[in-house]
């Protein structure tokens, strides 16, 4: 997990450095007028590959965005622009698959599939209401102050948050 969280930190997804505390931040924004989405991360840690044989497995750990828990600084469940997303996955599947059931003159096409490496990742989240996170007790910093919530800017989309599939598409 903390694996995970270092690769998150090293592509952009949030700055520890620009964290605040959570009534700082709901204080500006209510002032200015701009509805804000907090949210929260949840840590996973899975055994992959549990099918195979022990030396095929391993611990894996994935840091994801709580989509269904999101709440605005009044603490009212958060409303996300109703934005068109069409599972660019599944469209390009189906295409790849139909191209190489064709045949021309007899050849078969091969066919070939890549994944993006945490592809959401990649988007930048360019939500109408800016998104923080709140910083987990483990990554606190030492400027930090005790019994007080924190909470960063969620630069980039994670798995999780309701808009993360229209940003990376």
């Amino acid at each position: 997990i903390k694996k995970e969280y270092a690769n998150l930190e090293s592509r952009g997804c949030w700055n520890i450095n620009d964290a605040k505390p959570l009534s700082e931040v709901a204080q500006y924004y209510t002032k200015e007028g701009i509805l804000i989405h907090i949210g929260s991360m949840l840590e996973l840690l899975y055994l992959k590959h549990s099918e195979l044989d022990e030396k095929e497995q391993k611990l894996k750990g994935r840091v994801i965005f709580l989509g269904d828990r999101v709440r605005d600084q009044h603490g009212t469940a958060a409303i996300f622009e109703a934005l068109a997303s069409s599972p660019a996955g599944m469209e390009a599947a189906r295409f790849v698959e139909a191209y190489g059931l064709m045949s021309t003159t007899g050849i078969a096409h091969t066919i070939e599939q890549g994944d993006a490496e945490q592809a959401y990742t990649q988007a930048k989240l360019d939500t109408t209401n800016p998104t923080f996170i709140r910083v987990p007790a483990h990554m606190r910093k030492s400027w930090m102050k005790a019994g007080v919530t924190y909470v960063m800017p969620l630069v980039k989309a994670l798995y999780g948050h309701p808009q993360a599939g229209v940003f990376w598409e």
